[in-house]
């Protein structure tokens, strides 16, 4: 969602969490929670966390020098996605000296520079269905991963999907996207009982 709806609901969410946490640890701290998400609704709410270090930044990989981030060791000074990718390699039994050629392009930098996405792209670069070397953009690699979901190809395929065409499993995708979030935005049972379903 995008807009003032997403901001709401992110509100409503942090108030009843912050609520729930007080109750739960009126004695004792019992429960402690990490929550994430994007920058724009960390920044609507970042009011809400006032003790120094409540809000925490993860940064990307690779930065750009500009940002005005103070650096005293020179930490930011390496492009990590080098590093990561020879890790991830080793794991996979892969020899990567590191982010692999095809992938250094100015289309995939910011992508390839986060984390999680850059993983995404990681699993798309391997299955080999996606022609990195033309341009590309997030959306593809997403749905190379729905593909890949869809096939199963690592385990056999569940009985329940077997006779469903992709077109049919990206609709009952998107249908059980949209009730599950209609759920969430009507729900107003207590957080403890959400964190259950």
């Amino acid at each position: 969602m995008q807009g003032k709806a997403l901001a709401d609901v992110a509100n409503d969410f942090v108030d009843n969490l912050q609520r729930e946490l007080l109750m739960i640890n009126q004695r004792d701290r019992r429960l402690q929670v990490l929550l994430s998400g994007r920058e724009v609704i960390i920044q609507a709410n970042k009011n809400k966390f006032r003790k120094e270090k409540h809000v925490l930044y993860v940064l990307p990989y690779n930065i750009d020098k500009n940002e005005g981030y103070i650096d005293d060791n020179d930490l930011l000074e390496e492009d990590q996605r080098d590093k990561w990718w020879s890790n991830y390699g080793k794991v996979k039994g892969h020899e990567y000296d590191g982010l692999p050629d095809k992938l250094k392009t100015m289309d995939l930098d910011e992508i390839t520079a986060q984390p999680l996405l850059n993983y995404l792209v990681a699993l798309s670069f391997e299955r080999g269905e996606i022609d990195f070397s033309t341009d590309i953009n997030l959306n593809e690699i997403y749905y190379d991963l729905l593909k890949e979901v869809y096939n199963r190809s690592y385990e056999k395929t569940h009985t329940t999907v077997k006779n469903i065409e992709l077109e049919q499993f990206t609709r009952i995708l998107e249908k059980l996207k949209r009730e599950i979030w209609l759920l969430i935005r009507n729900l107003s049972l207590p957080i403890k009982v959400l964190a259950s379903i």
